[in-house]
């Protein structure tokens, strides 16, 4: 079965907290998420100073999140969260850990378990609606003047160091017969226009990483406590020339000097979280490579979580929730997906699906 798979430019929606109750796991991937879709470190810092942990963040702990790409400010704020905790009970287990560290042959043995989970995943994968919630965050005030400005228009914008939320919208998404459908828009809020952030959320990821013609490269990263399981971490990376993974947009002129909307395929590297007795994938992160131009599309990351969900009376390790990251210059967007309500699909089903988005585009520029 074969996935397309791109990111298209719209947004990304990562939500700032309120007062906000974590114990030390949920931190741990609340801000491992944090650093791959947001790439300010004043922002991810202000968002953990309204958090309150539940469980003492040891000075171990503090250290090992911070070697995960914390900024400097990011890192005053998990010192400050390593303080506000120091009365509190340690955590039963280590949320994040190096030790023990996997041998070569145990590392081999999982990555096969993972590829083996995978591609049974894939091939009993089963067709099911869910409803599809998004919030799009971008740090510029007006989403019409932003695209005013893209289409070369003089129009000014002003950027913001802060996410200011500009919509949200629900709709359907089905998996039926090995492809992705989405829903129109529904709801009091539209999307503007936009097309979705990402597709292939539902198969497409995870074949992008373990396909064998992807010659992804792995190599063991660290321990993590996902949705109470420990999760061996490896660090992956697909290069350019193997890769299917599409981002959306660059600018180009057509003949009649109109702009149109350009897909750029890149490499990508990031982590897998895999229960290392099953081989199953609990979690992505996934940062774009190979994108270089500082005026243009500069930088993309995409998170995905899976949890175990009914569907139709069996359960299915299934996505539901997806937060990705696209810039343009210095223009962010930011999108957080949520999928829930996940039944069977049937031919009575009533949906009204809207058209695929870019399926040209897509097709060409992934291959399929």
């Amino acid at each position: 079965m074969k996935h397309a798979w791109c990111v298209i430019c719209a947004c990304v929606a990562f939500p700032l907290f309120a007062e906000t109750h974590l114990d030390v796991s949920q931190l741990v991937g609340t801000v491992t998420s944090a650093l791959a879709v947001d790439r300010n470190d004043k922002r991810i810092a202000a968002s953990l100073k309204s958090v309150r942990l539940t469980e003492r963040l040891t000075p171990e702990m503090s250290a090992l999140l911070v070697s995960m790409g914390a900024g400097p400010e990011t890192a005053r704020a998990i010192e400050a969260l390593r303080q506000q905790s120091a009365g509190l009970p340690v955590p039963a287990q280590d949320a994040l850990s190096t030790t023990p560290a996997l041998s070569g042959p145990e590392q081999d043995e999982i990555i096969a378990r993972m590829r083996r989970y995978v591609s049974e995943y894939l091939a009993r994968f089963p067709d099911f609606i869910a409803t599809k919630t998004v919030r799009q965050y971008h740090n510029w005030r007006d989403i019409d003047t932003f695209f005013s400005s893209w289409r070369n228009e003089a129009t000014r914008i002003t950027l913001e160091n802060q996410w200011n939320e500009t919509g949200a919208y629900t709709t359907e998404a089905a998996y039926v017969a090995g492809r992705e459908h989405y829903g129109k828009t529904a709801g009091k809020e539209k999307r503007k226009s936009l097309p979705p952030v990402s597709v292939g959320e539902f198969g497409g990821m995870l074949e992008e990483i373990c396909d064998p013609s992807r010659a992804a490269k792995f190599a063991w990263d660290h321990w993590q406590m996902v949705n109470g399981t420990r999760a061996a971490v490896f660090a992956y990376e697909v290069a350019s020339e193997f890769s299917r993974y599409s981002v959306c947009c660059r600018a180009a002129a057509q003949s009649n000097g109109t702009p149109r909307q350009e897909y750029v395929k890149t490499g990508h590297r990031g982590f897998v979280a895999v229960a290392p007795q099953s081989g199953a994938v609990m979690r992505l992160i996934l940062y774009a490579t190979d994108l270089t131009d500082p005026g243009g599309l500069n930088a993309a990351g995409h998170v995905l979580e899976y949890a175990d969900v009914d569907v139709g009376g069996s359960r299915h390790l299934l996505p539901v929730r997806s937060t990705a990251y696209v810039r343009i210059g210095q223009s962010e967007s930011r999108e957080e997906i949520e999928y829930r309500d996940h039944h069977k699909f049937s031919a009575e089903a009533a949906i009204n699906f809207a058209e695929d988005p870019a399926p040209r585009e897509r097709d060409r520029t992934t291959g399929h």
